[in-house]
């Protein structure tokens, strides 16, 4: 009897041992899937995360960053457009008081007369000015542009010694016009080649006065010129010398 109760006790002690042991087991393996679980939550939720920042926040900020840029930019042309506008006013502003001090501007640089008595903005602007008076349109109906103004230009004001008067110092040898190219918005040009007798460097001198320092009063024969090449040979300024002379005839349409 008394071997049985050891017996029944050790079998109880063992039940509740191997009962503890598997309680433990139990504990254990619910905590990895715990674990597991957390884990698993934790990747969806970063991918999730990681979805709604490529498809959400990463274009939301893109569109903001756009946004800002396009308004920059937007900001950026009507600053221009603005100074652009009050360069363009400006302009007309100058225009419009060289037309009307013209009169004068002719005195000072043909004759030295009335430049004091000149707008001091135009005076800041003094060669802008002679060149606004000097520019023509040379279009014409029937040819791309009007040679026979070009070369009555060249007869009746470049080629005098005094631009008002008929004296002659040298003679035209060879004129040739090329077809217009153009510059800038519409203004346009065309080279000019001419090749001149001069008796001596003062008579090539005044010719390059005509062009460079002198308005022609005949408004219709203006043209704005500007010299590209000179072939002269300053050694013989004293002799008679056959010159080719290359020039740019500017004009609007």
């Amino acid at each position: 009897m008394k071997n049985n109760n050891i017996i029944e006790n050790i079998l109880k002690k063992s039940k509740s041992y191997l009962q503890v042991e598997d309680e433990e087991k139990v504990e254990m393996g619910q905590i990895r899937i715990v674990s597991i679980r957390y884990r698993i939550y934790s990747i969806i939720m970063t991918i999730l995360i990681l979805i709604w920042i490529f498809n959400y926040a990463l274009p939301k900020q893109e569109v903001f960053q756009s946004s800002k840029q396009n308004l920059e930019s937007i900001k950026t042309e009507v600053k221009d457009f603005w100074n652009k506008q009050q360069k363009l006013q400006a302009d007309i502003d100058l225009s419009l008081k060289i037309e009307n001090w013209e009169n004068a501007i002719l005195e000072c640089i043909n004759n030295q007369q009335w430049c004091e008595q000149i707008d001091p903005e135009i005076k800041k602007n003094f060669s802008e000015a002679v060149s606004y008076l000097q520019a023509n349109s040379l279009t014409s109906e029937k040819m791309t542009v009007d040679e026979k103004l070009i070369l009555k230009n060249i007869n009746e004001y470049l080629t005098k010694e005094n631009f008002t008067g008929s004296a002659k110092n040298w003679e035209i040898n060879n004129i040739g016009i090329w077809d217009p190219t153009e510059f800038k918005n519409n203004l346009y040009y065309v080279n000019v080649y001419l090749n001149i007798t001069f008796e001596n460097k003062d008579t090539l001198l005044s010719f390059i006065h005509n062009i460079e320092r002198k308005i022609n009063p005949q408004t219709d024969l203006r043209i704005l010129y500007k010299i590209d090449e000179i072939s002269y040979d300053l050694m013989s300024y004293e002799k008679e010398q056959n010159v080719d002379i290359y020039l740019k005839a500017f004009y609007y349409k």
